[in-house]
């Protein structure tokens, strides 16, 4: 059995991350992998993000002791897995934590320092798909799931993404594939399949 370890989709709204997510999900589990579930650790960059950069303001002021003491305690959860993790274990993350360093240079967080600090203690993936896909395809597919109206899924919200992610993906995620996202999901999925057959030496 090959050693999955750590995967994660990274990409805009709408470009197709948590459809990959939970196809290659199947495929593995198809295959006696365990997956380790993203809920359990999930909160760890979502509640850390949230508590530390309000909209703008910094970073250092902002810091809600009882959500960042949860966010490290993941954090560890995470790092211990990672450590201790085995051929059938494989990680799966639709967001990881270059998906929430973005969302907060969107939102004109005044110093990341703080953030990155602690980002870099995070495991690095071992394969990273990022979902490339132009801000104007998005907003359809998202006027089609009914989600566009949220305030965070806009034209120019989009873009600053795509534009965000085009100079920060290769420092942070050294072993990234871009992926053509206009493609069909059949098409995606193919690509990732030959991608882990070639990297990670699956018979798939």
């Amino acid at each position: 059995m090959a050693k999955i370890g750590l995967i994660t989709f990274s990409g805009i709204d709408g470009s197709g991350k948590t459809t990959q997510l939970n196809m290659l999900k199947q495929l593995l589990q198809d295959l006696n992998y365990n997956i380790y579930p993203q809920s359990t650790i999930y909160s760890y960059p979502w509640e850390l993000s949230k508590s530390i950069y309000p909209y703008g303001l910094s970073l250092y002021e902002h810091i809600n002791e009882i959500v960042f003491s949860s966010a490290m305690d993941n954090l560890k959860k995470l790092l211990t897995i990672k450590s201790l993790q085995t051929e059938d274990l494989a990680l799966l993350f639709d967001r990881y934590y270059l998906c929430w360093l973005v969302f907060a240079k969107i939102r004109g967080a005044e110093n990341l320092d703080l953030l990155i600090d602690i980002y870099k203690y995070m495991p690095k993936p071992d394969i990273n798909f990022h979902m490339m896909l132009s801000p104007r395809e998005a907003l359809l597919r998202l006027n089609i799931r009914g989600t566009s109206n949220d305030l965070k899924e806009n034209d120019s919200f989009l873009t600053k993404a795509n534009n965000i992610y085009s100079t920060m993906i290769n420092d942070y995620y050294e072993n990234t594939v871009v992926i053509d996202a206009s493609l069909s999901i059949d098409e995606i999925h193919l690509i990732i399949k030959e991608h882990l057959r070639e990297r990670k030496g699956m018979n798939i």
